[in-house]
């Protein structure tokens, strides 16, 4: 039997057959509906794996500026600690303290940061003005007694600690988040 005989048999039978059309049409509806349902759902998951995948970005660009933030105050802190170096270096200081600022407004302000995120940052940012503070005004201390200031700066160390601290246990819930919505590739 060849394709034609085949296909002229089917045309008659379906002929033969008058509510047949109106079950192959009904038929095909339900397939066409659950095929749109799988569509909308897999772009929707799509979707959800790229904000995740976004806010995994804004949390590590959080971190980044963070550590920075940290390893310019650790520095600072250093600085003060060390009798060696003159006083006329502490405005290159106040520099360095206000681009590790500016690098975590940027951060802040990037795409995907959310309210968590963002309450993070601001802890670090809070902590760079804090410095900043101590640093002009250990720049303006003529007693040479430091033990104030010393506190306020481990205080504020220890405050960018606890963020990163935070901004990273943030990654790592979505990162786990994400395994679980997408294998890797």
């Amino acid at each position: 039997m060849d394709f034609l005989t085949v296909w002229d048999s089917f045309l008659r039978w379906v002929e033969a057959h008058p509510g047949l059309a109106s079950w192959v049409q009904a038929f095909g509806s339900i397939v066409a509906i659950a095929v749109a349902i799988r569509l909308a759902g897999s772009e929707r998951r799509y979707r959800s794996v790229l904000e995740k995948k976004a806010r995994i970005e804004a949390i590590e660009r959080s971190i980044q500026a963070s550590q920075f933030a940290l390893k310019v105050t650790t520095n600072t802190l250093e600085f003060f600690t060390c009798n060696s170096i003159p006083r006329s270096m502490i405005p290159r200081y106040l520099r360095v303290i206000d681009q590790a600022s500016s690098y975590v407004d940027e951060s802040r302000a990037s795409q995907s940061v959310d309210s968590q995120i963002s309450a993070a940052i601001m802890e670090v940012k809070n902590a760079l003005v804090d410095i900043r503070s101590l640093t002009s005004a250990w720049a303006d201390n003529e007693e040479d007694d430091y033990s104030h200031e010393l506190e306020f700066f481990n205080a504020n160390i220890s405050r960018i600690t606890s963020a990163i601290i935070n901004l990273l246990e943030m990654k790592s819930d979505a990162l786990k988040r994400l395994k679980w919505w997408w294998p890797s590739d």
